[in-house]
């Protein structure tokens, strides 16, 4: 009964007709402005979380081409003050605390990066960084077998260094491009959002006018031209 009546109103009056399309057009704008919101939204969530990835594998990998470098650094003041044993000590103790840190440093990151490319780049990295310990062990015990022949040391273990650090580099580089794409794809899925929005928008507003002019046809200009 109560159906009934209301079917009864609307169909029998063109005010309430006419609220009826302006409702339902607004309520197709309001459905297609919270569907943009939404997609944003969602949008905006998943990029952010991209980034957060992306800054932390930089962090990451900042922390092991710093412990590196640091390590290089306290192997050349162990050979240019190894002749004072003290002194050397400290070094040295300081070089095998270093390889520690990286190795640590680079099992966090391998953990972490997310790529297979880097990964298998880390995990060369990390097997030339143990060789390299080696190496320097090696080295280190020529060095004092030799009466402090700083240059031999340092040429024995040259060549591993560089290989290393060549890996170390290649892999920044990687690193930068994946951050650079990954904000370029944080750009386009945002301009995609809106797009999408403002088509659905306008959708919503064409279809609005259409059922308006149809209503308007039909219920005023089509019974008004037959009365002529």
């Amino acid at each position: 009964m109560g159906l009934s009546v209301i079917k009864r109103l609307i169909v029998g009056s063109i005010r309430n007709k006419l609220l009826m399309v302006t409702g339902f057009g607004t309520g197709l704008v309001l459905a297609a402005t919270l569907f943009g919101i939404y997609n944003a939204w969602q949008v905006e969530r998943e990029m952010a979380e991209l980034m957060h990835h992306e800054q932390r594998v930089q962090t990451e990998f900042l922390d092991v081409n710093l412990s590196f470098r640091a390590q290089a650094d306290e192997w050349k003041k162990l050979l240019l003050r190894g002749y004072e044993p003290a002194l050397r000590e400290q070094h040295w103790s300081a070089f095998t605390q270093r390889h520690q840190d990286v190795q640590s440093q680079a099992d966090l990151l391998i953990a972490d990066v997310g790529n297979a490319q880097h990964e298998s780049m880390l995990q060369e990295f990390k097997q030339l960084h143990g060789e390299l310990f080696k190496a320097h062990q090696a080295a280190y015990q020529q060095y004092l077998a030799s009466s402090h022949d700083a240059r031999g040391a340092d040429q024995a273990t040259r060549e591993l260094g560089t290989d290393a650090l060549a890996v170390l580099s290649l892999l920044q580089s990687k690193l930068n491009e994946s951050a650079a794409m990954t904000l370029q794809l944080a750009e386009e899925r945002s301009q995609a959002s809106i797009q999408i929005t403002l088509i659905l928008l306008a959708i919503a507003v064409a279809l609005s006018f259409v059922l308006f002019m149809v209503l308007i046809q039909k219920n005023i200009i089509t019974p008004a031209k037959s009365l002529v």
